[in-house]
């Protein structure tokens, strides 16, 4: 069962990450790069193709800088 919900898991990633694509392309193309698509795979047409068993993923990274709430919200 773990191997079934690490794989819902990465699909869920891979749709997820193309929808703010237009919006924050640079989120977009870390994604992109973190599951090892090609640009013609990481299309609204592929969201939601099922990646291939074995597909080999690149060394995991930051998605995000995490803020510090003592100076992220101060003017």
């Amino acid at each position: 069962h773990a191997g079934e919900t690490i794989w819902a898991c990465l699909q869920a990633t891979r749709t997820l990450g193309v929808l703010p694509s237009p919006f924050l392309p640079h989120t977009g193309e870390k994604i992109r790069a973190l599951l090892g698509l090609h640009e013609a795979g990481f299309q609204w047409s592929a969201g939601t193709t099922p990646l291939p068993a074995g597909h080999a993923l690149s060394e995991p990274t930051m998605l995000f800088k995490k803020l510090d709430p003592d100076t992220a919200f101060t003017s």
